[in-house]
């Protein structure tokens, strides 16, 4: 739907000022010396437009203030009367909103019937160049209504990459630990039992003392043996006793020789080294087992490390496929992968929005400002001082292939001035050299 004129007429600095718009689109310069109405205009045009009124609406000494908007469609007539005194609320005024078609025929709910017109109110092409990266990540995500909530996203993408980063630390350092301990060749992991060792060597040990013993009582034997031989000498008369005695004394040689030949004696000094050398042996043991159990720790950190990696993974997946169905209005704008900065892709590489030239963010931004297109195409513009020539030109070309109208109010520096001009408050014709 095209705007076809707009009037304003005793609101703010404004004492009556009709402009003609452009059928077809483009940009519409309100020009004039600071304090002579230009902001007072725009604002004017939203307040029709979006309901947005300011505490004191009514030019000082003015009872009714009223703002005007022809369109191909309808007639729009917003009017400002002043009371006689402020109500609970503290307004001083009543405001009225009139739609009326060609026809005569006036809507019932005006305001409604505008806002659905207009949509979202357009974003400021300068303030969204001045904006940080937060401000400007909410206007996109308001303007390009991205399903998802970028900014939680971004924080949970943090918290996430920090996560998976604590975890491949930790698996540095248990490697790391790991590089540092102690191996030990043909050892293996299971120690010595030092009470088994010493049942052993206690079992050795009263063998030995039990072969000693045997050996000590054979000697003995003998011992007496050969006594008694002697006293046999001496004693014949006790020889027949002495004899029989003998006989004993050989059976139990006997005896003592078949248990005596019977027995393996083990080798004490190699259980004895032994068990010297199992403390030492054990230590080793558990270097290895050590070993082991940090090879299970570091697979355990690895799996956390690998999850955590997925988690992220994941997350990232989930935003690009959020922005999978979202159309930019520049071919090669997007939103970083890891991060929600504003980016533009072109033959000569991918640049932060931060990083691009004023024409190029100017360019974008408008281009953002207007892809929203309601069925009311209009953007205001209040810092018109900050555009060169060559800035309006991509204002303008913009407007036109959007088909919208673009209000930009700047300074006047000179009668030959392109625009509107305006002073104290009120059009007035400038006679160019």
């Amino acid at each position: 739907m095209k705007i076809l004129a707009l009037s304003e007429s005793n609101f703010l600095r404004i004492r009556l000022i009709e402009v003609e718009l452009p059928e077809n689109g483009g940009l519409v310069e309100i020009v004039g010396k600071n304090c002579t109405g230009k902001t007072s205009f725009l604002k004017g045009i939203w307040a029709i437009l979006g309901g947005k009124y300011p505490p004191n609406p009514i030019k000082d000494g003015e009872n009714e203030s009223v703002i005007v908007m022809k369109t191909e469609d309808f007639t729009a007539t917003l009017t400002f009367k002043r009371l006689e005194s402020a109500d609970e609320k503290g307004k001083a005024y009543a405001d009225e909103l009139i739609i009326e078609d060609h026809k005569g025929i006036m809507k019932k709910n005006p305001r409604t019937y505008l806002n659905k017109l207009v949509g979202k109110i357009s974003i400021s092409p300068i303030k969204f160049i001045e904006d940080d990266a937060k401000t400007r990540l909410q206007e996109l995500t308001r303007i390009l209504e991205i399903p998802i909530d970028m900014e939680a996203w971004e924080s949970e993408y943090k918290k996430l990459y920090a996560e998976r980063t604590e975890a491949n630390v930790n698996v540095r350092n248990i490697e790391g630990a790991l590089q540092k301990m102690p191996f030990n060749k043909d050892i293996g992991t299971e120690e010595k039992s030092v009470s088994d060792l010493t049942g052993r060597y206690e079992k050795a040990q009263t063998v030995h003392l039990n072969h000693d013993a045997n050996v000590r009582n054979r000697a003995k034997t003998l011992d007496e043996m050969e006594k008694n031989r002697a006293r046999i000498l001496e004693l014949e008369s006790q020889a027949k006793k002495l004899a029989n005695e003998n006989l004993d004394y050989l059976q139990a040689v006997d005896a003592l020789n078949v248990q005596i030949n019977q027995v393996q004696l083990p080798d004490l000094e190699i259980i004895k080294s032994e068990l010297t050398g199992s403390q030492a042996f054990n230590k080793m043991v558990q270097e290895n087992q050590a070993i082991e159990e940090k090879k299970i720790e570091i697979k355990s950190a690895k799996e956390e490390h690998g999850r955590r990696d997925k988690v992220l993974t994941d997350h990232i997946q989930k935003r690009k496929q959020a922005l999978q169905a979202i159309e930019f209005p520049i071919p090669g704008l997007s939103l970083a992968d890891e991060s929600n900065d504003l980016m533009l892709t072109n033959d000569s590489g991918t640049f932060r929005f931060d990083d691009l030239n004023f024409a190029k963010q100017l360019e974008i931004s408008v281009a953002l400002a207007m892809m929203r297109n309601p069925e009311i195409k209009m953007i205001t513009i209040d810092e018109g001082s900050n555009f060169d020539e060559d800035s309006k030109k991509i204002i303008s070309d913009l407007a036109e292939k959007y088909g919208f109208i673009v209000v930009m109010a700047g300074v006047q520096y000179s009668d030959d001035q392109p625009g509107i001009h305006i002073s104290d408050g009120a059009r007035i014709n400038v006679e160019k050299g």
